[in-house]
């Protein structure tokens, strides 16, 4: 939620609003797919005021496209991406709606005239002569807008900038700080490291008294957690579809219902020349006549202004309306324009056609299936859980009304508050929710929980049957591990005693060269120039930041710790940062801390304020619908 408070605070109009950024993505297309069929539910409230599926939709939609971009087209739309993308998505929408309401509630207005000079600046809305009203209703009709709601999008815009800038426009980093942090970062070193390795190390079988006495100071690394065995039924609408699916005839009759959903209109792709001058976009097309390719003539008249980009894949009615009729009136391969739209002129080269296409209803009737079932199912789970209950308070054991209901039974033998087995393995069936772990452990041995209806829309009850308490593992349980582990151990503790002699050697005077001259496996090492926070390829940080803690010509006080062991660190050369450097970026650095955390109490002190709440049930449900 705070990046979405800092980028507030860049400016004072939003950089004239994102309305802008999403007339951009007219020429593009925008894939609609992800708005059509949103459950009209409420997937957030702040201070009342209502966060709509359709907008996080929309929203998620604006940051795929731009992380996209960034990434040069290459990015899926997989589970993880479109969850983490509607997860920020929200957290915008929530810091949005917080500053919305404060700045309100203090009784910030926007002018009407400031309105209205901002919209008639707008680059977007201009003609040959200045703001063009034809113009401007045309990008509203485009992105679906009234001319009020567009002014009160761009009010609430304009409020929240307005608002956040009051509170960290006059954050600045001290300059003699930066100063100072630039030099310091900008340091450079070069030395010396000698390795001494653990490899090689000799230790001998450890007796019982030592391991004892090693498992004691490693304990928390050979406990066995708490441990329950639990009875647990589970009425899920997934486990009952089945039982509840419909008809061929249902099936037929809805997949009918259904049809628009299933036909994927046709769809053209092409490609584009873009320019500002008609004239030079005419020489263009003079040009793709004599069989230049779309991509040559853009590289022949980049100095014109000219450039080259992607339509589509469009279906009818998504671009502007002038390059939609062009596009649509070309066949496959054929040339069309110049076209003005509200972006310049364009030249099309239809590329390819996707014709519609239904899929037909052998395709789509496992997933009908499953799916009306699972919704008849849901709309009978509240009367089955009432059924189960009544059931366990008329004396049935949790088995046998499981088994009358269709609810699936599950006997654990050994669970822990993580959700892992006996062997610390994760129980991967049943699917162990969190009130579900934390029903287990609130309950005492031989104890029934209530009908739980849990967040994720199930249904369950609990039984602890056993307990088994938390205890140390003994030796015999874990000889075989804890040797292993009092070995490397004293590998690494004879290794450091070693390095620790020679570098008191080192530090009497004799060089890291003689030193090396032993064997032994010791290894030497020049090292850098490094700057403070590099990391050496094969020694490892450590060996850097000693080598930043050694005094000029002598070695660093400790042995740095490596991958393979212990190194001895020597400064040779001590550079310091050049003079004259910037220090603009430590202090946009220092300034964005700062920033930081003023927006971050301010956000911490808006949420006391309006209470925000988010209905996790709909956000899986979005999660799950996109992810597809």
């Amino acid at each position: 939620m705070l990046d979405a408070m800092r980028r507030y605070a860049t400016s004072w109009v939003v950089k004239a609003f994102l309305l802008l950024l999403v007339a951009s993505f007219a020429i593009w297309g925008i894939g609609d797919v992800f708005v059509r069929g949103a459950p009209s539910e409420v997937v957030a409230e702040v201070g009342g005021t209502e966060i709509r599926p359709e907008q996080l939709v929309r929203e998620a939609e604006r940051g795929f496209r731009t992380l996209r971009e960034q990434l040069g087209g290459e990015l899926e739309r997989s589970p993880q991406v479109v969850e983490g993308l509607l997860r920020r998505s929200l957290d915008r929408l929530v810091a949005r709606r917080l500053v919305e309401l404060h700045a309100r509630e203090l009784g910030i207005e926007v002018d009407p005239g400031t309105l209205a000079r901002i919209v008639r600046e707008q680059p977007a809305f201009q003609g040959p002569e200045g703001f063009d009203r034809q113009r401007f209703a045309w990008v509203l009709r485009e992105l679906g807008l009234s001319e009020a709601e567009y002014t009160e999008q761009l009010a609430g815009e304009v409020l929240r900038a307005r608002l956040v800038e009051a509170a960290s426009g006059a954050v600045r980093a001290p300059g003699e700080l930066a100063r100072t942090l630039a030099r310091h970062r900008e340091e450079r070193r070069r030395g010396r490291a000698l390795l001494v390795p653990v490899a090689g190390v000799e230790v001998p079988e450890p007796d019982d008294a030592t391991l004892e006495a090693w498992l004691e100071e490693n304990r928390a690394a050979f406990t066995v957690p708490e441990l329950r065995s639990v009875e647990l039924v589970i009425l899920a609408a997934e486990d009952l579809a089945e039982e509840y699916a419909p008809s061929e005839e249902e099936l037929a009759a809805e997949y009918e219902r259904r049809r628009s959903a299933y036909t994927t209109p046709e769809q053209r792709s092409g490609s584009q020349l873009l320019a500002k001058d008609r004239a030079v976009l005419e020489e263009a097309a003079r040009r793709a006549a004599r069989g230049e390719s779309f991509q040559e003539i853009a590289r022949a008249l980049e100095a014109e202004g000219v450039s080259f980009a992607t339509l589509g894949p469009a279906e009818r009615g998504v671009l502007p309306e002038e390059i939609d009729r062009l596009l649509f009136s070309l066949a496959p391969g054929e040339t069309g324009g110049p076209v003005e739209s509200l972006f310049g002129w364009h030249l099309l080269r239809l590329e390819r056609i996707e014709p519609e296409r239904v899929r037909p209803f052998a395709e789509v009737r496992a997933e009908l299936r499953r799916e009306l079932g699972r919704r008849r199912a849901a709309d009978r789970l509240p009367e089955l859980a009432d059924r189960l209950d009544d059931a366990l308070a008329a004396g049935e054991s949790l088995e046998e009304a499981a088994r009358r209901l269709g609810a699936r039974h599950f006997r654990l033998a050994a669970v822990d508050a993580e959700g892992r087995d006996g062997r610390g393995v994760p129980v991967r069936e049943p699917a162990l929710s969190k009130e579900m772990l934390a029903e287990i452990f609130r309950l005492r041995a031989q104890e029934t929980s209530l009908v739980v209806h849990g967040k994720d829309d199930r249904y369950f009850v609990v039984r602890v049957e056993s307990i088994a308490p938390a205890r140390a593992q003994t030796l015999s349980e874990v000889r075989a591990a804890a040797a292993i582990g009092w070995k490397l151990a004293e590998q690494r503790r004879r290794t450091r005693e070693r390095a620790r002699s020679l570098l008191a050697r080192a530090q009497a005077g004799e060089s890291l060269f003689d030193l090396a001259r032993e064997g032994g496996g010791l290894e030497l090492h020049h090292i850098g120039p490094f700057r403070r926070g590099d990391v050496h390829e094969r020694l490892g940080g450590e060996v850097v930041r000693a080598l930043f803690a050694a005094p000029a010509g002598r070695p660093a006080p400790e042995p740095a710790p490596a991958p393979q062991g212990f190194a001895i660190v020597v400064a040779d050369e001590i550079l310091p940062a050049p003079e004259g450097g910037d220090p603009g970026p430590i202090a946009e650095e220092l300034r964005d801390a700062l920033l930081d955390a003023l927006l971050a109490g301010y956000e911490r002190a808006l949420e006391k304020r309006y209470p925000v709440t988010r209905d996790g049930r709909v956000f899986a449900r979005l999660v799950e619908q996109m992810g597809r």
